[in-house]
């Protein structure tokens, strides 16, 4: 193992802890958070998968300056497909370094703290 590469739980980790439903669907916990943010910033979720074979990602509605801001936060591409209709994807092969995975999903939640604020737990509970 090598030393200093695994960090330590943060908000990534907390929305993870909570079962959340969409369309009668338990997510995927890797995703909580994200799809969370999203929801938070006004903009819709479609898909979402933790685990695809070329690993993270949710389909969202945003304008393209609204996608423009995801993409500076850091740690995701952001591709465009459709009108106002986008992917963000992290290609990481997490089969090959599952911790590591752990460890880039976390970093992104910091900086998406950052960048567009904290996540409202409070509000989350309320609505479920």
């Amino acid at each position: 193992m090598r030393k200093g590469i695994y960090t330590k739980k943060n908000v990534w980790d907390e929305a993870a802890a909570i079962k959340i439903y969409r369309g009668g669907e338990l997510l995927d916990p890797g995703v909580n958070y994200f799809v969370l943010m999203l929801d938070q910033l006004g903009l819709p979720t479609h898909y979402s998968c933790e685990g695809h074979p070329d690993g993270f990602y949710v389909t969202f509605n945003a304008s393209y300056e609204q996608a423009l801001q995801l993409k500076r936060a850091g740690y995701f591409s952001i591709e465009i497909e459709g009108e106002d209709y986008w992917s963000m994807r992290q290609h990481f092969r997490h089969k090959d370094a599952p911790r590591e995975k752990v460890d880039g999903m976390r970093w992104a939640a910091a900086a998406w703290d950052k960048a567009f604020g904290p996540l409202r737990f409070e509000d989350i509970v309320e609505s479920q």
